[in-house]
């Protein structure tokens, strides 16, 4: 199943692997930007799977990262309560949590990035 992108134009030469663990999808993998847009950085999880309801929101999945190859920085995947998405983030300056990043502010036109995330599952218990 190939998430869809948002804010990172076509993206290519991308690897996603990700496997039940317990409650939990853990999903890893690598992929390199196209043209980005001052849109919010995400992709999707796979077909048919929501995060659950989410006590605070914003929720940085835990424990994971993203880091582009050439590593300058570590990102944050953020969740947000029964969506399908992981939307790409800092932690911020003037606050306790990530903020979503645009597709520009996250990075360059075709920047290679890993990531891992450990995500729990609406309805696997």
């Amino acid at each position: 199943n190939t998430p869809t992108f948002t804010g990172l134009g076509t993206v290519t030469q991308q690897g996603i692997y990700y496997r039940r663990t317990g409650s939990n999808i853990e999903y890893r993998g690598y992929f390199v930007s196209g043209t980005v847009t001052a849109v919010t950085a995400s992709m999707t999880l796979p077909a048919g799977l929501l995060t659950p309801t989410l006590p605070n929101q914003p929720w940085t999945a835990g424990p994971g990262w993203i880091t582009a190859l050439d590593p300058s920085a570590v990102y944050d995947g953020i969740l947000n309560s029964n969506t399908n998405l992981i939307t790409f983030g800092r932690q911020s300056a003037t606050t306790t949590w990530s903020v979503a990043l645009l597709g520009t502010q996250f990075t360059g036109t075709g920047t290679g990035y890993t990531f891992l995330f450990s995500i729990p599952i609406d309805g696997w218990n």
